[in-house]
């Protein structure tokens, strides 16, 4: 059997006679992927995006091995309405009493119990700093006359303390564990005239996911409503609006499945997945719905109209499906585990969809009672045609240069509170951190050598005091500071004398010795530089500034960047790096992938502009609208690739459809009808396309927000290059 054409109709043929097995397959699968969806593994904490590079990660944790940094799972702060006294500190002890007494609360630090030496007392030997405070002195003069209390466990105003606690446990539910135990009992330890604030990674990180689900849901469910009520206006018909949001829904959960049933995790990354789905599947149901009313109207039965639908669209739906698919696994040339995996799960779940549709749609319509065809209503375009060649490629130009310009005004970078909103208690209570203690980033230096050298001490010092003098870094660790907490905190150039009289004096009292800054050996240490939230960018300054200020030590010792902040803003550059690398590599196959299923060269060199000239617009609309390049919006370059291609490929598989057709019609004549046909057709599914992307605006994080924007950007530069510079470029290229 085949069509006018002569293309062979066998595939919709088999489908529609094999239309109860397609079903009865689709459900099986269904209903096993719904039973299996309470196993997937939701990991939205950024770890995994932020550990992509293995080596860096196995240095990292060689060093933390060494030397083991004190884990602080929670800040939890204090804040009374009077400085603090002694009557605020005894509230303070019975609090950390209560934690202690806690199966899942361990406390590393409070003001009521860390030890200190007296520099008035006879023998500088460590004790409790409530018993050193005396009777002439304030608590607050009392604590900062010591430097490792200062914006540590006191606040600058005095009023605030900080009691720093651990998981007894280190997995990722002891974690979220101690949260759930601190948000229970710490208000109830403190009283009501007290305000408790609970701060840290885990926090964070808990917000995080807790964000990231419910975006998910909310943008989803949106794109849901929205296409329902969408969908009924452009189909007419129950089959038309009902059949491909329920196929497309049905393709979101086999996805789910497949994921889940694999065991694999579904990460922060792969956000954008059921997005995609949604959109893909959704674009490629309407092609081929509105090819079977259009070959319906013709008066052929519908088997006919069926089978012509899937040979004509199918395959288009096919090669679209591919270059998108090509798109997402050429993330596996990165140097990013996180980004590999993505790119595999992205291409899988845009192979399922397609494999979905394709099949689905066809067996839907054999299956419906049809009585007769509805033609889709387009969005009123009049005349659509591509005249003006001269205007289009001024325009064009114009456009470019605009570009171009923005272009130069990207930067990779990244925040960490910028993901929140403004007034989000994370956000407040960071923010507020910050004001009355310090920052909570930690940038890290490995320091190796003889420690206990007089030169060497001084020139750490002085290293220290340059980078506190730094824009962003808020206060310091160092093994300098306790060496002369040690000796009473004595002003002036230390002997090497001094410097091993105060380890060993720290040495007597085992539970006090700072082995998370200091080895016993005397021969490696850890810095800690504590800042804001000062973006990726500023983060690789104040290294590049760090290994400077290591140049000017004494051979005696060597300093090196180190730590896992380093290591994550680095991965965060990484990241983009590897996409903006496989984008290109994306384009060089995708173009090849056109030369070979057109058996045009020229057809593939035509198709680079169209292409490209989408993601140049959302470049230059993030330069000129200040959207730092991150991996959230790195993201929508490879989706916006795979879109920009789709509509490249229905339009040309039209045109030369057409032609072939038609061999006597003229290249100009044949263009518009393939824009009277594929072109109405692409508005619809572009105008699709366009709402789901602006249903991200609804996210509560910026990122989100950002996708959303950079998404329509592309949809609508894409769609205006398909309809006016593609038909021109064609023509042009004398393509047949």
């Amino acid at each position: 059997m085949s069509n006018r054409e002569g293309t062979p109709l066998g595939i919709g043929s088999t489908i529609v006679r094999g239309r109860w097995a397609v079903l009865g397959i689709f459900t099986l699968l269904l209903v096993l992927s719904i039973r299996i969806l309470p196993d997937l593994r939701f990991e939205m904490g950024l770890g995994r995006v932020l550990e992509g590079d293995e080596e860096k990660l196995e240095q990292v944790q060689s060093f933390y091995e060494e030397m083991p940094p004190s884990i602080v799972d929670a800040a939890v702060s204090i804040t009374f309405q009077v400085p603090i006294g002694r009557p605020e500190l005894e509230r303070v002890a019975r609090i950390v009493e209560g934690f202690d007494a806690d199966q899942s609360i361990s406390v590393v630090a409070s003001l009521a119990t860390t030890k200190i030496v007296d520099d008035r007392a006879a023998l500088p030997i460590p004790r409790p700093f409530p018993d050193t405070i005396g009777d002439d002195r304030t608590l607050y003069e009392a604590a900062w006359s010591h430097p490792l209390f200062r914006r540590t466990l006191l606040s600058e105003d005095g009023r605030s303390t900080v009691v720093q606690v651990a998981a007894r446990s280190q997995t990722t539910a002891d974690v979220d564990k101690l949260l759930e135990r601190i948000d229970q009992i710490a208000p109830r330890l403190a009283g009501d005239d007290v305000t408790v604030r609970v701060l840290g990674g885990g926090v964070v990180d808990r917000a995080l996911r807790d964000h990231m689900v419910d975006d998910l849901i909310k943008i989803i469910g949106l794109e849901v409503l929205l296409f329902a009520f969408l969908l009924p206006l452009l189909f007419r018909t129950v089959r038309g609006s009902l059949m491909p949001l329920l196929i497309v829904v049905g393709a979101v959960a086999l996805n789910f499945g497949w994921i889940s049933w694999l065991g694999l995790p579904f990460a922060i990354i792969d956000i954008a997945v059921p997005g995609l789905i949604v959109i893909i599947g959704l674009c490629d149901a309407i092609h081929m719905i509105h090819r079977f009313e259009e070959e319906y109207a013709t008066g052929v039965g519908r088997k006919q109209a069926i089978s012509t639908m899937v040979a004509k669209v199918g395959r288009a739906c096919f090669y679209t499906s591919f270059t998108t698919a090509v798109g997402f696994l050429s993330l596996l040339a990165t140097d990013h585990a996180t980004v590999r995996a993505f790119g595999v799960k992205a291409a899988v779940s845009v192979g399922v969809t397609f494999l979905v549709v394709v099949t689905l749609i066809p067996a839907g319509l054999a299956l419906w009672p049809i009585k007769r065809p509805v033609p889709m209503r387009h969005v009123r375009v009049g005349w659509l045609g591509y005249g003006r060649p001269r205007l289009t490629a001024v325009v064009t130009l114009a456009l470019v240069l605009l570009a171009g310009l923005g272009v130069s005004k990207v930067t990779v970078n990244s925040f960490l509170l910028e993901e929140f909103p403004s007034d989000d208690p994370v956000t407040l209570d960071v923010m507020w951190f910050q004001e009355k203690f310090s920052g909570f980033l930690r940038q890290e230096a490995r320091v190796t050598g003889d420690l206990a050298d007089q030169e060497a001490f001084a020139a750490l010092e002085r290293l220290q005091a340059a980078m506190l003098a730094e824009r962003g870094v808020t206060r310091v660790e160092s093994y300098t500071m306790w060496v002369r907490e040690a000796l009473g905190n004595p002003d002036g150039s230390l002997s090497g004398v001094q410097i091993r009289a105060a380890v060993k004096r720290l040495q007597l009292v085992p539970d006090a010795f700072p082995r998370n800054l200091l080895n016993p050996g005397l021969d490696q240490a850890r810095l800690v530089f504590f800042t804001r939230d000062i973006g990726a960018q500023r983060t690789l300054e104040l290294r590049a500034h760090m290994e400077d200020l290591s140049q000017g030590l004494p051979a005696s010792i060597g300093l090196t960047p180190a730590g896992y902040t380093f290591m994550a803003t680095e991965a965060v550059q990484l990241v983009v790096d590897s996409m903006v690398k496989s984008l290109a590599i994306s384009l060089l196959v995708i173009a090849l992938f056109i030369c070979v299923i057109f058996r045009s060269v020229k057809i593939g060199l035509v198709s680079l502009a169209p292409n490209v000239l989408p993601l140049l617009a959302a470049l230059g609309i993030s330069g000129w609208a200040g959207i730092d390049l991150r991996i959230g919006s790195a993201l929508i370059y490879c989706l916006g690739l795979g879109l920009a291609v789709d509509n490249t490929i229905h339009l040309v598989t039209r045109y030369l459809q057409e032609l072939r057709a038609r061999p006597d019609m003229a290249a100009p004549d044949a263009l518009v009808m393939a824009l009277h046909s594929s072109g109405k057709a692409l508005i619809t599914t572009s105008l699709v396309l366009a709402v789901g992307a602006m249903c991200h605006l609804v996210g509560s994080f910026e990122s989100i927000r950002h996708v959303g924007v950079l998404l329509f950007a592309v949809i609508v530069a894409a769609l205006a290059a398909d309809l006016w510079l593609l038909p021109h470029l064609l023509q042009r290229a004398r393509v047949r």
